[in-house]
């Protein structure tokens, strides 16, 4: 092939690209991936709205593999150097001003623990690497209840820059090795060849995660490399998609994006994912990218006219923004209403405003790192002055209304709703560890300041360390040697098996001074984040074998006493739960007196509620009847299947619902659910009498 058809062919792939670069329906395409987005983590609408990041990554494999393309068509070869000028250009400068604006807001706004681990996840966005640090963090279960990171957006930025750490290295490979060897367009087939073969691994390897590990997966670069790679794969076919017949181009568009459309409303966090619904959004934006190669359809207007052509261009800064406007607004508003979500939707948009037109574009059409002239010819100084104002002015106006709706709205302020009473036997007929536990409960939701915790809050706050030794390691083993994970005299002649997840962990300084000592030996068999009930379809296999194992072992050794203890769902058919909680109890039965502890009361983040210098109502939390519904059904479920099931939630809570974040001196939780090691030794008394009270 010649020099002039190859360079023919790079020009003709501009075809349906205006002046200024870029495509329309792309742009809109952008408009509708952060809107959804925004959406999604705003009012939690569309429930699949976070399909938007992987529109956004077919986006950027098509637009970055067809610069490279275009470059070696046109040049001969693909220049490093200025690949990565202008992605840090792109990427870095509104990334670093975001990072910085947040840290210092979180400084001010959270309080030590939480505006700490805030800067950590700065350091890790930096790097660029801040879907790994999710995956680490998803390994671990705490995680999933601790308060959300202002940053955690940042993951698919992670995701994208480390794919093209390695992309441009093995397109110049496999062009050198394959280019010459295949006919036609040597290097852009070659190109494909690759990226092909990438795109059917890493699709392989995120449908086997998605189903036995969909907390990493979805982080994971790995399992999300090949959708950059379906999008570079439409770029290196490009000549193709030129000589689509006109009639066609609007049928695959409109279908494209009603395939992304579908997507926001048939994908929730229960579908498996990334893998293989992840397709659906994936396909769709590529249908789209097809047909409008060559030619943008004009009747394609959702996505091409002027308001969301705006909207993508200023998506990048509108996504950096989003998520810090949300959380730390909502920090300061915690129960804000409509108007305090549209009051952060205005000035995520203002600050995206002022982002795109003071920041990232100047910065990106800018000399600095390339040299040479800019892609635009700068205007004139005055004509730059009445932009800068314009922009000054819709910024100030749009930011301006959003905190006036914040601020005003009546929501905004802190109110308690009536919790329901409880129907619950007197402290007093339980002994005097419930009434002095039931005294410094009520105390405590009646304080108007923090009295000085033993230990301090920042100490406890996210604080996972072993309530007693190697217990924590223990939730991560799923089938423990027979000597492992237990605790008291080997030859005692009474066996207690502790079955369940990490909520169940956080009992052990209570049950262990029961249940491992004298003529008891504890097992402790829970397993962070697999609850003891019947398998889920989003259950990872990890849990099911684990589960399995458990009921084998229970049934081998026959102990005298099987304590299970879960977390609960927050939302859900509570039926549901209970049926599936039956399923498992009842193939515990004739094995040992079976023990059901119902969790504490989920509350509000600790994380997120505590200031040193703020009300310690603040961090009151009303159970909700929900609590009590949830009560009921494993209630029924544990004495269906012949155990006893002992509601404490007397021993977080007052009477009337009311469950304060401390108690006495001691923090009760370390995050929503997870008691502190510390508090799950102050209640050892109260719950020895409650178990008293209750067990035949």
């Amino acid at each position: 092939m010649t020099r002039a058809r190859t360079v023919g062919d790079g020009l003709r792939s501009l075809a349906g690209w205006d002046a200024t670069g870029q495509r329309s329906d792309i742009q809109g395409l952008r408009a509708l991936a952060v809107t959804a987005v925004i959406l999604n983590h705003l009012v939690g609408w569309p429930a699949g709205g976070f399909v938007g990041v992987d529109v956004f990554f077919v986006i950027s494999g098509f637009l970055i593999t067809g610069h490279l393309l275009r470059e070696h068509d046109t040049e001969g070869r693909i220049s490093f150097a200025a690949f990565y000028a202008r992605r840090v250009k792109r990427i870095l400068p509104m990334a670093l001003v975001v990072l910085a604006v947040t840290v210092a807001v979180s400084f001010v706004v959270f309080n030590e623990v939480r505006s700490r681990g805030v800067l950590v996840d700065a350091v890790w966005a930096l790097l660029f690497s801040a879907n790994w640090q999710l995956v680490a963090e998803g390994a671990d279960y705490f995680a999933a209840t601790s308060a959300p990171s202002p940053l955690e957006h940042y993951w698919s930025l992670g995701v994208e820059e480390q794919f093209y750490l390695v992309w441009p290295a093995i397109m110049v490979a496999a062009i050198a090795i394959l280019g010459a060897r295949l006919r036609g367009d040597g290097p852009r087939r070659a190109a494909a060849l690759a990226i092909g073969a990438i795109t059917v691994a890493s699709l392989a390897w995120a449908l086997g995660q998605s189903a036995a590990n969909p907390a990493s997966a979805y982080f994971s670069t790995l399992t999300r490399v090949w959708e950059l790679g379906v999008g570079a794969l439409l770029a290196c076919a490009t000549p193709l998609l030129l000589r689509l017949p006109g009639a066609m181009r609007p049928l695959l568009a409109w279908s494209g994006l009603a395939g992304i459309l579908a997507s926001g409303a048939l994908i929730d966090g229960r579908t498996t994912f990334p893998a293989p619904w992840g397709l659906l959004p994936v396909l769709g934006t590529a249908l789209v990218i097809a047909a409008g190669t060559g030619r943008v359809s004009r009747t394609l207007v959702p996505l091409t006219n002027a308001a969301s052509r705006y909207v993508g261009d200023i998506s990048y800064s509108l996504y950096l923004w989003h998520l810090p406007v949300i959380v730390l607004g909502s920090s300061l508003f915690p129960d804000g209403g409509r108007r305090s979500l549209l009051g952060f939707a205005l000035v995520t948009f203002a600050l995206a405003v002022v982002g795109y037109h003071l920041i990232e574009n100047p910065i990106r059409r800018s000399r600095w790192l390339v040299g040479g002239t800019p892609r635009r010819a700068a205007a004139p100084r005055g004509v730059l002055a009445r932009r800068a104002v314009s922009v000054a002015a819709v910024s100030a106006m749009a930011f301006g209304a959003g905190a006036v709706l914040v601020v005003t709205d009546p929501h905004a302020a802190s109110v308690h709703s009536t919790p329901p009473t409880r129907d619950v036997p007197a402290a007093s007929e339980l002994g005097p560890a419930n009434v002095a536990l039931e005294r410094e409960i009520l105390d405590a939701v009646g304080a108007t300041a923090w009295p000085e915790l033993d230990p301090p809050m920042r100490e406890v706050i996210g604080n996972t360390g072993e309530p007693v030794g190697g217990v924590n390691a223990c939730g991560s083993l799923v089938d423990p040697a027979p000597d492992e994970c237990a605790w008291g005299d080997g030859s005692a002649p009474r066996t207690a098996v502790l079955l369940g997840d990490s909520v169940a962990l956080a009992w052990m300084p209570a049950l262990m001074p029961m249940y491992a000592t004298g003529d008891w030996r504890l097992l402790v068999r829970a397993n962070h984040g697999c609850a003891f009930v019947a398998s889920k379809p989003d259950t990872p296999d990890s849990c099911d074998r684990h589960k399995e194992e458990m009921i084998d072992l229970v049934a081998e050794l026959e102990p005298d006493l099987v304590i299970v203890a879960n977390n609960y769902p927050v939302a859900g058919d509570l039926d549901v739960w209970g049926a599936d909680l039956s399923a498992t109890l009842s193939r515990l039965n004739g094995f040992g007196q079976l023990l059901v502890l119902a969790p504490p009361p989920q509350e509000k983040s600790i994380e997120e509620c505590y200031l040193p210098a703020g009300d310690p109502s603040d961090c009151v939390t009303a159970s909700a009847g929900y609590y009590q519904d949830l009560e009921a059904a494993e209630r029924r479920a544990t004495e269906g299947a012949g155990g006893t099931y002992v509601e404490t939630e007397w021993l977080f809570c007052t009477a009337d619902g009311e469950c304060p974040a401390f108690v006495g001196t001691v923090p009760v939780k370390i995050d929503t659910v997870h008691m502190s090691r510390w508090y799950a030794a102050k209640i050892e008394p109260a719950l020895r009498e409650l178990l008293g009270a209750v067990m035949p």
